[in-house]
């Protein structure tokens, strides 16, 4: 039964994204299934519309079936990644945001997955309002190929 409410779940979110015109990189989704352990975990990523590929923005989103928890969504720690070339000198940066939190599939969410609407739903045009808001940074964007043999 609770598969079937993951499933839900991952139609719920991919759904609730594309309301929100989200672009989506349906070959960049991933399905995993631990069979002995029977962790599920769904993978996407989705950008705002008609940023390119690559996007200069974008948010990996993932739903997991794991251990049960009742929390909002918090933000963790910020990572920042420099990328040096072979010379040693610094190429550029990164930076990733990333935003946790668990939910717990109660009993009449089980027996009725549309409430799954009122839970999953609003993620999307959340996501969506990140991304603009992240997007409207004055970042210099710099491709993954741009910088290969560029002498940069």
């Amino acid at each position: 039964m609770l598969d079937h409410a993951f499933l839900a779940a991952v139609e719920t979110m991919r759904r609730s994204c594309l309301l929100a015109m989200l672009d989506r990189d349906a070959g960049d989704e991933r399905f995993q299934a631990d069979l002995l352990g029977g962790d599920l975990t769904w993978e996407t990523s989705f950008s705002l519309p008609g940023e390119g590929k690559p996007p200069r923005v974008r948010a990996d989103v993932t739903l997991a079936v794991q251990a049960l928890g009742g929390e909002s969504l918090r933000r963790a720690a910020p990572t920042l990644e420099r990328l040096y070339g072979d010379d040693l000198a610094p190429l550029g940066w990164a930076a990733e945001f990333a935003y946790e939190g668990a939910y717990e599939f109660t009993e009449p969410v089980l027996a009725e997955l549309g409430r799954l609407d009122d839970v999953v739903g609003p993620l999307g045009p959340w996501v969506a309002s990140a991304l603009v808001r992240l997007g409207d940074l004055r970042l210099a964007f710099l491709p993954p190929d741009a910088g290969e043999g560029a002498g940069h």
